[in-house]
C-alpha cells in the first residue's frame, strides 16, 4: 500500500551526507586537545561567567513592570 511508486519529495544529497556524517561520528571521534578546549569552555568557563554575572547583579535589575522610557538601572544617567 504505502511506500510504492516514486517519491514526491526529492532527496537533498548534501542533507543525506550530513546525516551519514552524524551517524558515523561516534566511530571516528577522538578526545584530543581541541575537544578538551571546547569541553572546558562549554562546561566550565561559560557557566562560571554566567553564574558570576548572576550573583553580581542579583537584586540590582528589576525587569518587571518597566515602561519603555524608564531605565533598568536606578543609578542610570542618560547622555546629554
Amino acid at each position: 500500500m504505502a511506500g510504492h511508486g516514486p517519491h514526491l519529495l526529492k532527496s537533498d544529497k548534501g542533507f543525506i551526507r550530513f546525516n551519514e556524517l552524524r551517524d558515523g561520528l561516534s566511530n571516528f571521534y577522538r578526545f584530543n586537545g581541541k575537544a578538551l578546549k571546547h569541553t572546558t569552555m562549554f562546561f566550565v568557563i561559560i557557566p562560571g561567567l554566567l553564574g558570576y554575572a548572576a550573583l553580581k547583579y542579583e537584586g540590582r535589575i528589576d525587569l518587571h513592570a518597566r515602561r519603555r522610557k524608564e531605565p533598568l538601572f536606578e543609578e542610570y544617567v542618560p547622555r546629554k
